[in-house]
């Protein structure tokens, strides 16, 4: 492993990488005046056991053992991301747009492998090999980097206090973070800072917020119970009421996301927290102006209502670098993504999001052709003809993905699975726990929105240890229903 590795860091310092911008990408002159961009990255989960192996059994360790078929120079859909992925699509977001503002990077570093197949010297190595691969890819370019609930070990398990992994990974961070945001991440592995700018024409500070939201995960078992683990819900108040005296705007990453996780009819944080965190963020909608998450492996948003049902935030939940399909080493769910990776525009008046811009790779094409042929999946604003991304934008939208077999929920399905493929149906129940799950992130509005269309008899709460058959109707029809692993995510 430490043989790729300095590969990869070789090929980053000696390949001249962003000399090249390609016709589709976002080339410097199509930056518009008065707007930013950024790039987003999530859940790259390197298997380093990765190799293109004549014995299907293997190619990877994370197939827990599925005999893999389809194994390519950048993977396959059964395996987590080979060192040569990870670097395509780094060198690629260079030639791309190798200045952009800043990047943010919302965690998930190891493989999806049994506890007894890790340690924390493993999720820590692996750790510091992306912090220095992404440190070579955009030198001097500022990192927000949030912890997923796979970059701990055993996996889930985070505590809300001073452990070995938060004061490590804060020393390898420590050239991306002021002294005060590592003091609160050593604690318990979030932080704030102001974006540092070489623009004159910003005036209004952005603050960004990077959350450990793994703290909330439903399968953390230290964290059960608590009702503030980490002090981390009165640490935002008091940084949001900050930044609503001192003028600011205010992005907040993290990466595991509030409100319902369709394919388990549950929050993803445990219930109550989810009221919570929800609550303080409607107390600062006038300040917080975007959130950006990871750890579902699809391209989603979420629209945040206020009380009244009135659009007060924009969500949005970036696709997964890994092709990783969910399995349990006996059988794997159908569904996959292709790997992507996001550009954000933002307008640098009010920090509002303008429009996103996703790259995929069809993994399929790239392992048959041999090169990483990187593209433009789609372009949000303009595939669903909106103004912008702000908060009202995205109600519109997601009342549009309302209409049964419509353009715009054909679309959304399609780029939700990474154009993985172009004809997988989604009716009825399938439908509409994704609609409703867009629109009402509390799990009792979300409720109420299936009983309106008829849903509840068919979509039951399932405990995460149960494993039923028949995943593929599931996912299309709910017919039938499907086990998932602990902290299979």
């Amino acid at each position: 492993m430490a043989c790729r590795f300095l590969f990869v860091v070789l090929c980053f310092l000696r390949s001249g990488i962003g000399s090249t911008i390609r016709s589709e990408g976002f080339g410097q002159e199509e930056v518009q005046h008065g707007e930013g961009s950024f790039w987003h990255i999530t859940d790259l989960h390197l298997d380093s056991s990765y190799q293109e192996s004549a014995k299907p059994r293997n190619v990877c360790l994370t197939s827990l053992g599925l005999p893999v078929t389809d194994a390519g120079p950048f993977g396959s859909h059964l395996c987590d991301s080979p060192w040569k992925l990870v670097h395509s699509a780094l060198e690629h977001m260079r030639s791309l747009l190798p200045h952009p503002d800043f990047l943010i990077w919302t965690g998930d570093s190891p493989p999806h492998l049994p506890p007894g197949d890790l340690s924390t010297a493993a999720v820590l190595d692996t750790m510091r090999n992306f912090t220095s691969v992404i440190l070579a890819a955009f030198p001097n370019i500022p990192v927000f980097p949030a912890l997923g609930n796979h970059d701990y070990w055993p996996q889930d398990q985070m505590p809300g206090n001073v452990c070995e992994v938060y004061s490590k990974v804060g020393q390898m961070w420590k050239m991306w973070l002021t002294d005060e945001a590592l003091e609160t991440f050593k604690r318990g592995g979030f932080y704030t800072q102001l974006v540092s700018w070489n623009r004159t024409q910003v005036s209004t500070p952005l603050r960004i917020v990077s959350l450990n939201t793994v703290l909330y995960y439903t399968p953390n078992r230290i964290t059960a119970g608590l009702v503030d683990p980490g002090g981390q819900l009165a640490w935002l108040k008091g940084v949001l009421s900050a930044a609503r005296r001192d003028g600011e705007k205010v992005y907040v990453i993290a990466h595991v996301p509030p409100g319902v996780d369709p394919w388990f009819n549950t929050t993803f944080y445990n219930p109550d927290t989810n009221k919570r965190y929800l609550s303080v963020l409607r107390a600062f909608v006038d300040v917080l102006v975007a959130q950006m998450y990871g750890h579902m492996h699809r391209d989603c948003f979420r629209v945040l209502r206020d009380t009244a049902g009135n659009a007060v935030g924009s969500v949005f939940l970036a696709p997964a670098i890994t092709p990783w399909k969910m399995n349990n080493g006996k059988m794997a769910l159908p569904l996959a993504n292709n790997p992507g990776f996001r550009l954000y525009k933002y307008s640098l008046e009010d920090y509002g999001i303008l429009d996103l811009w996703q790259y995929f790779l069809n993994l399929t094409d790239a392992n048959l052709k041999g090169i990483a042929d990187w593209r433009v999946e789609y372009k949000m604003a303009a595939t669903y003809n909106l103004k912008d991304l702000r908060p009202h934008s995205l109600a519109q939208l997601a009342k549009r993905l309302e209409e049964p077999r419509g353009r715009a929920f054909t679309l959304y399905y399609k780029y939700f699975l990474v154009s993985f493929s172009h004809n997988l149906p989604c009716s009825d129940c399938c439908h509409w726990i994704q609609v409703c799950a867009v629109s009402f992130l509390d799990h009792t509005a979300y409720q109420r929105c299936l009983a309106r269309h008829r849903q509840t008899q068919v979509i039951q709460a399932l405990p995460r240890h149960l494993w039923v058959l028949s995943a593929h109707w599931l996912m299309l029809y709910c017919d039938d229903f499907i086990w998932f692993c602990d902290g299979c995510r």
